[in-house]
């Protein structure tokens, strides 16, 4: 048996999408460890359980003469599981 095996969850996720500006320097890699750092911190104590997956990095042509930001968004998904999560629980997190 794999000791990183979890077997599937029987209650309902919740999914929200969190789009975060950044310096068009900033690395993707890094923001995502900041987020999960956050997240981790949020979570500890709470049995909530979540993943945070990569949907887009928008950055404007010539934003480097203009702001200068890109905007990276992920996608989290929370979970517990021993229950299902409310909206108001999750939004708490993000």
């Amino acid at each position: 048996l794999d000791p990183d095996y979890k077997s599937l969850n029987k209650f309902l996720s919740i999914s929200q999408d969190v789009s975060i500006e950044v310096k068009t320097f900033c690395f993707y890699v890094d923001v995502h460890k900041k987020l999960d750092n956050v997240l981790s911190k949020k979570t500890d104590t709470t049995g909530i359980e979540y993943r945070i997956s990569p949907v887009s990095i928008f950055q404007q042509e010539n934003s480097i003469s203009k702001s200068g930001n890109k905007n990276i968004t992920f996608k989290i998904e929370f979970w517990h599981p021993e229950r299902t999560l409310t909206t108001k629980e999750v939004s708490i997190l993000s």
